[in-house]
């Protein structure tokens, strides 16, 4: 039972990639989210969960960023999934920064945040599908001149 158990995939490049909003916003494509099983990828991006159709992005603007470490930090925003915006935290490490190949400074950042569906009105499937859904991404930001 594939629900039973966490499910990750990778996102693909191209027209798949998030991209920063003016106002410190990220946004992401529900349909360019895969976890390697067409039948489940489509149940995800149905309207008993994300809805992809009707909320082709999900969207995290911050609010608030504060140093916890070195390299961690407690990032707070605004997320919009499914059209419904909530505040979260999200856990977030500086996993490396530098000039690229292209001279560009990046920053890489891996982040964690804990959600329950339902404040998005993710139903999914009853007594299937649990409310509580980690959240985790791996983010890499390029400086523009």
């Amino acid at each position: 039972m594939w629900w039973a158990a966490p499910v990750s995939g990778p996102s693909r490049a191209g027209a798949c990639r998030g991209r920063a909003r003016p106002g410190r916003a990220g946004s992401g494509r529900p349909r360019c989210r895969h976890t390697r099983n067409a039948r489940r990828d489509a149940q995800l991006r149905s309207g008993v969960f994300l809805a992809a159709d009707a909320h082709p992005l999900l969207i995290f603007t911050s609010t608030r960023v504060r140093q916890t470490g070195a390299d961690g930090f407690d990032v707070t925003g605004d997320l919009t999934v499914r059209g419904v915006t909530r505040q979260v935290t999200l856990d977030v490490e500086l996993t490396d920064a530098g000039h690229g190949p292209q001279g560009t400074f990046r920053a890489a950042f891996r982040g964690r945040t804990a959600l329950d569906r339902e404040d998005w009105d993710v139903s999914g499937v009853r007594g299937v599908v649990g409310r509580k859904v980690t959240l985790e991404f791996d983010v890499t930001a390029i400086r523009r001149s």
